[in-house]
């Protein structure tokens, strides 16, 4: 099903042996558009400490109840390595994230059928995310020299432009969440014009990212965005929304 990364951060996490905390960050690739790691807040250890996972970790989301399920307890967790959300994410972090629970890193599973190997303890059959063939993203001035990975609340600040000017800036991102495959951008357009509302953009339609000028481009027309279905984020969305957004640009669904 589709989701907002809003509606996962506002869920709590629960490891086998109890409750861990909180969803506090997301972060995704932005060039293949896969969530990589979902950062948590965990209470009761020195009082407080940020906690990464990686989604191969996640056994379950029971958005109703607002409950992460994880494979780990709490004791794998505690001795995971550290990393500062405030300064950006390097490569080797990232690799002594995967090395302590076991996974595959996702850029050396593009070559093959599958995101990467399950961690211990999971038996979990989903879908590979890097099967999928995503389209990747250009980056400009850069600005990939340093960051690849971005967490939600960092994108939050980019302004959003298609070929003929600026529309807005992003709000939300809507994901699946069993392949962990961010679909859709949702771009606050209410500064721009004068209809107060959210719009879809399909992360496949994305042209560049530069984290530089945090900015997010778009071949696609302005007058055509401003006209596209409007985006009601409380509403979960169906198949019927995404066609009908599809059909509006013209542009091949990534399910067909």
């Amino acid at each position: 099903m589709l989701r907002s990364i809003e509606d996962l951060k506002r869920c709590k996490v629960t490891c086998p042996d109890g409750q861990l905390g909180a969803v506090e960050h997301v972060y995704f690739d932005d060039e293949m558009w896969g969530i990589r790691f979902i950062v948590i807040e965990a209470m009761g250890w020195n009082n407080w400490q940020e906690v990464w996972v990686s989604p191969l970790s996640v056994r379950g989301i029971d958005f109703a109840a607002g409950l992460v399920t994880l494979n780990l307890t709490q004791r794998q967790m505690t001795g995971s390595p550290p990393i500062d959300t405030r300064k950006p994410v390097s490569r080797l972090q990232e690799t002594k994230l995967f090395n302590y629970y076991g996974c595959r890193p996702y850029w050396a599973a593009r070559a093959t059928s599958t995101y990467a190997s399950n961690p211990a303890g999971s038996n979990d059959s989903r879908p590979g995310l890097e099967s999928l063939q995503l389209r990747p993203t250009l980056h400009v001035k850069g600005s990939r020299a340093n960051l690849h990975l971005l967490s939600a609340q960092q994108a939050g600040s980019f302004s959003v432009a298609t070929a003929d000017g600026a529309i807005g800036h992003v709000a939300d991102f809507v994901f699946d969440d069993e392949t962990w495959v961010v679909r859709y951008m949702a771009v606050d357009t209410r500064d721009w014009w004068d209809s107060a509302r959210e719009i879809l953009l399909s992360t496949e339609w994305i042209e560049s990212v530069d984290s530089v000028r945090f900015t997010v481009s778009t071949t696609l027309n302005r007058d055509a965005v401003e006209h596209s279905p409007a985006y009601v984020d409380a509403v979960p969305l169906n198949r019927m929304y995404e066609t009908q957004l599809h059909n509006f640009y013209g542009r091949e669904a990534y399910w067909s």
